[in-house]
């Protein structure tokens, strides 16, 4: 989900599907027991905003949301 996409919905369905849909398919795929070697991209949060009193003016909401 786009960051412009994300200004037009819900804060609650925007981390359903940016949040929740993240974990459970990070779930289902430990279960299954991926093959040898697995792979994994890891986009680190590291030099976002995680303070909600300290967000940026504009995609404030969205940009705390996707660190925490």
């Amino acid at each position: 989900m786009t960051p412009t996409k994300a200004q037009s919905m819900d804060p609650a369905e925007v981390k359903r599907v940016c949040h929740d849909y993240t974990m459970a398919g990070l779930g289902a795929m430990y279960e299954a027991g991926p093959a040898k070697p697995f792979r994994f991209l890891y986009m680190s949060g590291n030099n976002a905003v995680r303070d909600p009193a300290k967000k940026p003016r504009i995609l404030g909401d969205y940009c705390v949301m996707r660190v925490s």
